[in-house]
């Protein structure tokens, strides 16, 4: 069984989604989140603002607050704003910028902790078991803004989320590493199907390196991510042959029972 918040970590175009489809045919119960739904929602409402006319911005928000699962709490928030005279279109603070491919850049980088809080608040079940998946790379500029060295950015944010208060007792993390070239050609296919894409300039800049793998300690037979006075067990598992997609659910699937095997016997430690 996997413990009660399941970190399914990895570089862009590592693998995750892939892992986390093969976890769903043994479990079709688990609850799968992942940030990048979170980020598309908080895009779009950066789009609606920036390209809506003043007479149909409101019309627009209140379409988009009916088709969003995240951040509706938010969207209502600001079409009061608006309505009320309390925020203006050019006050907005936006916290991403579409590029001309569809992609985003991200103004706000705080947005990235954000939506791990958001992802998280809805972990309200004890009794449920939840997956979060999610990319973090080494932007140049974003391990400025958090202070963090390269790597550490997941540490990082584990960190806030603890003390932030979230219960995290019962925690453990997959992570997948996988070669850049392999990743690159993974997310070229992806871009062939209509997938989200990045491009090898983004991937080589931001997702070049397993950075993360110089944070885990091994212990005995077991590696851990020592998070302040928390020691998270960590899974490794590597994807780094350029193999077809359904090949890559071939070997996943074979992973499932030792995963679940390798969390009943290590869970999170407190000293």
């Amino acid at each position: 069984m996997l413990p009660h918040v399941t970190f399914i970590l990895g570089n862009s175009c590592s693998g995750k989604s892939s892992l986390v489809a093969e976890i769903r045919k043994w479990d079709s119960d688990i609850i799968v989140f992942d940030d990048y739904s979170v980020l598309k929602e908080i895009f779009e409402l950066d789009n609606r603002i920036r390209t809506s006319t003043q007479s149909e911005l409101i019309e627009r928000l209140n379409d988009l607050r009916m088709n969003t699962v995240f951040i509706t709490d938010r969207i209502e928030a600001i079409v009061d704003a608006f309505i009320q005279g309390r925020l203006t279109q050019s006050e907005y603070a936006f916290q991403s910028l579409r590029n001309t491919d569809a992609s985003h850049n991200i103004l706000d980088l705080n947005v990235w902790h954000e939506v791990l809080e958001i992802l998280l608040s809805k972990a309200s079940d004890n009794e449920a078991h939840y997956i979060f998946e999610f990319a973090r790379g080494d932007a140049e500029n974003y391990l400025k803004h958090n202070e963090i060295g390269p790597g550490e950015s997941y540490t990082y944010h584990l960190l806030r989320l603890i003390k932030s208060g979230v219960n995290l007792s019962s925690c453990g993390i997959v992570y997948i590493k996988s070669d850049l070239e392999s990743r690159i050609n993974r997310s070229i296919s992806r871009k062939a199907k209509g997938g989200h894409y990045l491009s090898p300039e983004i991937m080589k800049a931001v997702y070049k390196s397993d950075s993360f793998l110089n944070q885990i300690e091994y212990r005995g037979d077991a590696a851990f991510l020592d998070v302040e006075d928390l020691s998270i067990p960590v899974f490794v598992v590597d994807n780094s042959e350029d193999i077809p997609e359904e090949s890559i659910s071939n070997k996943f699937d074979v992973l499932i029972q030792p995963i679940q095997d390798y969390f009943s016997k290590h869970s999170a430690l407190r000293p």
